[in-house]
């Protein structure tokens, strides 16, 4: 009777430890995941031509205008720096503010910032190859472009994807725009407070937004915005 109750005693205190252990390794393994999900990688890449691409975003100060690199290293595909300090709040960069400056290198190596294209209407386009209403609305950007080649400048900022995946990804749908870049640390989206793919931001000649629409935006509702603009 005794070792029984002893034996039963024992039993529970076992699964008390087992149950513990559970919880434990459970909590360590989505704190772990949470990480994973919450942190953004970096990566080191090589491309085809044996140069060393840095994937590293880094904001700039006031005035600088770029990143040092260690020593030996090439950065063929520089990836965005974050420029001016925005006024995005908790809320975003809205309308009737002044876009945030940012600099990048494209996909073909040419570096650009977004202060270059003052004086021209600006589609600042934020994009991811995972994402299908980008896929749908490229070409109809890319059309826009070509009708609107001295007035309009499209850049497309892919969202945290390395160079290799981007690259392949505009190279089947056979579009091209004025600055494709890249923002794999998430700087540039950061700083536009960008939640939903695509964004695309309209600026203005002085740098004004005056349009952010929030997913696919259609060949119509990019006419009507650039239309609205070259009456005004």
């Amino acid at each position: 009777m005794s070792g029984s109750w002893i034996d039963d005693g024992f039993k529970a205190w076992l699964t008390r430890v087992f149950l513990l252990m559970l919880f434990v390794s459970a909590g360590t393994a989505i704190a772990f995941g949470l990480g994973i999900i919450g942190g953004r990688g970096q990566e080191t890449i090589i491309n085809a031509d044996g140069v060393i691409v840095v994937d590293e975003a880094n904001i700039l100060a006031p005035g600088e205008t770029e990143v040092a690199t260690g020593e030996g290293e090439e950065l063929d595909y520089e990836v965005v720096e974050s420029g001016t300090p925005g006024t995005s709040g908790d809320t975003g960069i809205e309308e009737g503010q002044i876009a945030p400056n940012f600099a990048t290198t494209t996909l073909e190596g040419e570096r650009v910032q977004l202060a270059d294209f003052r004086g021209r209407i600006v589609i600042l386009n934020f994009w991811a190859t995972w994402c299908g209403p980008c896929r749908a609305e490229m070409p109809a950007m890319h059309d826009i472009q070509d009708i609107y080649r001295d007035e309009v400048v499209v850049i497309a900022l892919n969202n945290q994807e390395a160079y290799s995946p981007a690259l392949r990804f505009i190279e089947e749908l056979g579009v091209n725009f004025e600055a494709i870049g890249l923002d794999p640390s998430g700087n540039v989206v950061d700083e536009y407070r960008v939640f939903t793919m695509p964004t695309s931001y309209f600026i203005g000649r002085d740098g004004v937004i005056f349009d952010v629409h929030l997913g696919q935006v259609t060949f119509d509702e990019m006419i009507e915005n650039i239309e609205a603009v070259l009456d005004s």
